[in-house]
């Protein structure tokens, strides 16, 4: 025989939650609120701190990317309006106390001190109908307490290796599978059709004399194996934190770069963060809250369709050492496709000049002045 008994425990009440006019209680806070545990989401190596939250809090639902660089769609408990437009199911996004309309993967995931997520439609009283989709709440970090200067460094390499691949066939399968496709053609013969036509040739319906040659040498392109492989994920960051009796401040800079599954799926970004506080006197306090992302999505990705349905036999390069237009009918080469030039560089400045003046007189009562700007 086991006896259990259970006693009573409650947890993370006195958690401080971040609001839209200050901060608050757990406890004395009404309404759903999700408070999410940054520091491991620091140890999840993803690109978005969107996709750190996926599967992490109960009742955000974060999709899924395929391409590097990406925002995930974001919703608090499921579709909330009629119309198909995903945006207009976006919860709305504060950094800093300030409405942030920009990308959420230009946001620094090691910058980030806290997110809380409000999910009940009381986040209204607050910022208005635009919150009926609920909130994200994003904090960056601040000098801390220490009075001297604080160097942080941290970095990961990890790799993105597909967990289920669906590949083409190799030369002999699909031309086993040939004979069925075009059982009609004569491919196939008997009652059942279920014997191979001995007089059925593959190469009549080869798109090109190159393609015939490889098909009877035995050459195969493996266009897929080419245009694919395992990729990676490189971060680096490095901070400096500090706070005096007049000023306080946090500077970083960090560094991601990004290679997908496809080839020419790239993406590399550089951070840069300064916030800083500065304390005038006992009744006036100003700063600035700031960042700078320099983004890089140059490089087309190649067409799977083509890539995929390919014959393995279609010749990748003709007889003077270009590649071939159409390697099969109408399917243009997918390498000519990652071979175009592109450049799709983005820069995204936001900042926040702030300044808190105390009401002589009046204690606990200050009033602050926001100007925020985003380019």
């Amino acid at each position: 025989e086991i006896n259990v008994s259970m006693e009573m425990d409650a947890i993370g009440i006195e958690e401080v939650v971040a609001i839209g006019y200050g901060t608050l209680s757990k406890k004395d806070l009404t309404g759903a609120v999700s408070i999410v545990n940054v520091e491991q989401l620091s140890e999840i190596s993803s690109v978005s701190v969107m996709q750190n939250l996926q599967g992490s809090v109960s009742g955000l639902n974060v999709g899924a990317v395929d391409r590097a660089g990406e925002d995930p769609l974001l919703s608090i408990r499921g579709q909330n309006t009629l119309s198909s437009d995903a945006g207009s199911n976006a919860p709305l996004i504060v950094v800093d106390g300030i409405i942030y309309r920009g990308s959420m993967v230009d946001l620094n995931v090691a910058d980030i001190e806290s997110i809380d997520i409000l999910k009940d439609i009381s986040s209204a009283a607050i910022y208005g109908s635009q919150a009926s989709n609920g909130v994200i709440l994003v904090t960056t970090k601040k000098g801390d307490d220490s009075t001297k200067p604080v160097i942080n460094y941290s970095g990961s390499y990890s790799l993105q290796v597909p967990s289920n691949k669906l590949e083409p066939m190799s030369g002999n399968e699909l031309e086993e599978f040939l004979y069925d496709v075009y059982w009609e053609n004569g491919g196939r013969i008997g009652p059942d059709y279920l014997e191979k036509n001995p007089d059925f040739q593959v190469s009549d319906i080869l798109s090109s004399g190159e393609a015939i040659e490889n098909y009877r040498n035995g050459n195969e392109t493996d266009w897929w194996g080419m245009l694919t492989g395992n990729g990676y994920i490189n971060k680096h960051n490095l901070s400096l934190q500090g706070k005096n009796s007049n000023l306080s401040y946090y500077t970083s800079v960090g560094f991601t770069d990004v290679q997908g599954f496809l080839e020419n799926d790239n993406y590399k970004k550089f951070n840069y963060r300064i916030n800083l506080d500065a304390k005038v006197n006992d009744y006036f306090n100003f700063g600035i809250e700031s960042f700078l992302t320099s983004s890089d999505y140059s490089g087309v990705e190649p067409d799977l369709h083509s890539a995929f349905t390919t014959f393995p036999w279609e010749p990748l390069f003709d007889e003077e050492g270009n590649y071939t237009l159409y390697p099969r009918s109408s399917q243009l080469n997918p390498f000519l496709v990652i071979a175009q030039d592109d450049s799709d560089k983005r820069f995204n400045l936001s900042g926040n000049l702030y300044a808190d003046i105390k009401v002589p007189g009046i204690n606990g009562l200050k009033y602050r002045i926001n100007f925020s700007q985003n380019y």
